[in-house]
C-alpha cells in the first residue's frame, strides 16, 4: 500500500473513533513516629545490588522500623536478608528524603524530611490533611506478579498511577508506591523546618531493575508533587537531601557535576572502616525536574510531553558536615538556593557560585573537597512559582558505582549514571526526537498492513494497542490534542 493510501487510511480510522482521553493540568538522627496505625516503615525495595527502605512520610534509606537493628537501611552490595543480618553487607548511605521551600507572601515556609519527617501518610482532601488510615501505606508491586495483595487493591483512590481500568501502572521489576503530605501543622517539628505547611501533597514511586550492568546499580524515585493548599508558593525549590555515610561515616567527601545533574559522596582513603581498599562511591542525579516556562522548548511531565515548558536540572549543590546542620527555616532555604547556612553566596577562586565542590576529584582539579568528616548533601532545583492547584514531577536516581579504588568509583559511578534518564516519547517510533506524521503511519503498519508490531504500543493510557491509539496521535497531530503518554 502506498504512502498515501496509508494517510487516508489513518484518516477514516480518525473520523469513525472518538478521542476519549486529556492532559493533566499544570495549574491546577532520631525519628519522631506518628499514629502506628499508618506510618509504613517496614516496606523495602530490593530488586537488585542496592537494598533501601522506603516509608510513607518522605524519608528513605533507613531501618526505622528496627527490621535489622543497624538504624541505617540501604546496603550495598545486597546480596541477601541473611547477609544483612549477618553483617556481610555494608550500607553507603544513612538517610534520605524531599525538601520543599519557599515563600508565601513575606514569609519563608519550608518542609523537610531528615531524621524527624513533616509529611504525613495519606493524600490530602479539600485542602488539608485527612484522618489517620491504615490503607495510606506502602504498596508494592513485582513484574511477575498480578496476584499479590498490593496488585488486587491497588490505591487509585488515592491517586496511584493506573490504567483507566483501574490496573496498576507501574515501571521496573518492583514498584513501590505511597503518597505523603505537609498539610498537618502537629508534624512540623524539626528544628530545620518548623514552619506553617506549604500545603503539598507527594505522590512517591520507587522503582528498581533486576538487571546486569548499570541498571542494577540503581534506583529510581519520582515525586508527582501537587499544591493542594492555598498559598501561592513563589521562589519555590524542591531539594533531595542525604547523609551518605558511605561505609564508616567520619572519612567521606563530596563533589558535584553540574554537566550532568548529578551530586555524589565518596571516601577519602582507600582504607574505609567497612569497605576497606575499594570503597564505591554514593550518589544521585536529577533525572527530571520541575517545569519552568520556556517558549521553544518540551518538558517531560511523568508519561507526557509538554510544550513551552523545560526542565530544570541540578540548580545548586550544597554541603556541610555533622554539626553545622540548618537549626532554622531560613538556614534550611539557604542551603537550597546553594548560599551558606548564613546566606551568603559561595566564594570559589573568587567567583560566587551555586555548586560547591564542583571540580573532578580523578583528575586532580577544580573546587575539590577537604577535611574529611560526616557530611551531609543537598543537591536542589529551582526557583520557580508553585501557583495552588499546580502539579510538579521530578525523577531522582540514586546509583552507587564501585571500582578498584576509590577515585574508580567516582568513575564507575559516572558511568552507570549514563543509563539513569527517561525513555523517549512512547509515539516517537522512529527515534528521531519528533512525533511527526511518519511515526503515525508506522503505527497504522503495525497493526494492519503487516508492520513491525513493535511500532503499535498504548499511547492512550488504556492498556491495550488498538485503533483508538491511532485515533489519539492523529488527534494529537491535526487537532492540537493531548500528547501521547508514556512511562520510564
Amino acid at each position: 500500500m502506498t504512502r498515501f493510501a496509508v494517510i487516508i487510511l489513518a484518516i477514516a480510522i480518525f473520523i469513525s473513533i472518538s478521542v476519549l482521553a486529556g492532559p493533566p493540568s499544570l495549574s491546577g538522627k532520631a525519628m519522631t513516629l506518628g499514629n502506628p496505625a499508618i506510618i509504613d516503615d517496614t516496606a523495602y525495595i530490593n530488586a537488585n545490588r542496592i537494598f533501601m527502605f522506603v516509608t510513607n512520610h518522605g524519608n528513605i534509606g533507613r531501618d526505622l522500623a528496627g527490621y535489622f537493628g543497624y538504624d541505617y537501611g540501604t546496603f550495598f552490595p545486597y546480596t541477601s536478608i541473611s547477609d544483612i543480618q549477618a553483617g556481610l553487607n555494608y550500607s553507603p548511605l544513612y538517610a534520605a528524603g524531599l525538601w520543599i521551600g519557599g515563600k508565601v507572601g513575606t514569609e519563608t515556609l519550608v518542609t523537610v524530611a531528615e531524621y524527624n519527617d513533616e509529611y504525613g501518610p495519606g493524600p490530602m482532601a479539600d485542602g488539608t490533611f485527612q484522618p489517620d488510615r491504615p490503607d495510606f501505606r506502602v504498596y508494592k508491586l513485582y513484574s511477575d506478579s498480578t496476584t499479590n495483595n498490593d496488585y488486587l487493591n491497588w490505591p487509585v483512590d488515592q491517586g496511584a498511577p493506573a490504567y483507566r481500568d483501574g490496573s496498576p501502572r507501574r515501571a521496573g521489576d518492583q514498584f513501590l508506591w505511597s503518597v505523603f503530605n505537609d498539610a498537618d501543622p502537629s508534624r512540623h517539628t524539626n528544628d530545620a523546618g518548623l514552619t506553617s505547611p506549604l500545603g503539598i501533597e507527594v505522590q512517591q514511586s520507587s522503582w528498581a531493575y533486576d538487571r546486569e550492568g548499570a541498571l542494577g546499580n540503581l534506583t529510581f524515585f519520582g515525586y508527582k508533587i501537587y499544591n493542594k493548599g492555598s498559598n501561592q508558593i513563589n521562589d519555590c525549590i524542591i531539594s533531595f537531601w542525604a547523609d551518605p555515610d558511605l561505609g564508616g561515616s567520619g572519612d567521606d567527601l563530596v563533589g558535584c557535576d553540574t554537566l550532568n545533574n548529578t551530586f555524589y559522596c565518596y571516601n577519602a582513603t582507600n582504607a574505609d572502616s567497612k569497605y576497606g581498599s575499594t570503597p564505591p562511591a554514593v550518589g544521585f542525579k536529577i533525572v527530571c525536574g520541575p517545569l519552568v516556562p520556556s517558549a521553544t522548548d518540551t518538558a517531560k511531565f511523568e508519561r507526557w510531553f509538554v510544550p513551552g515548558y523545560r526542565n530544570l536540572g541540578l540548580t545548586s549543590f550544597s554541603k556541610y558536615i555533622n554539626g553545622t546542620d540548618p537549626y532554622d527555616k531560613q538556614q534550611s532555604y539557604n542551603y537550597m538556593l546553594g548560599l551558606t547556612r548564613e546566606g551568603n553566596p559561595y566564594i570559589y577562586d573568587g567567583q560566587a557560585l551555586k555548586y560547591q565542590c564542583s571540580g573532578d576529584p580523578v583528575m586532580g582539579s577544580g573546587d575539590l573537597d577537604a577535611g574529611a568528616s560526616d557530611r551531609r548533601m543537598m543537591g536542589s532545583c529551582g526557583p520557580f512559582d508553585f501557583n495552588p492547584g499546580d502539579s510538579q514531577y521530578v525523577v531522582v536516581a540514586m546509583g552507587v558505582g564501585q571500582g578498584s579504588d576509590r577515585l574508580s568509583s567516582i568513575s564507575a559511578l559516572k558511568n552507570i549514571f549514563q543509563y539513569a534518564k527517561l525513555s523517549g516519547n512512547c509515539a516517537d517510533r522512529d527515534g528521531d526526537g519528533r512525533i511527526e506524521l511518519d511515526d503515525l503511519l508506522a503505527f497504522v503498519s503495525a497493526l494492519y498492513l503487516g508492520g513491525d508490531p513493535n511500532y503499535a504500543i498504548d499511547v492512550n493510557n488504556d492498556n491495550l494497542a488498538n485503533i483508538l491509539d491511532i485515533s489519539y496521535l492523529i488527534n494529537y497531530l491535526f487537532r492540537n490534542g493531548p500528547s501521547p503518554q508514556c512511562w520510564l
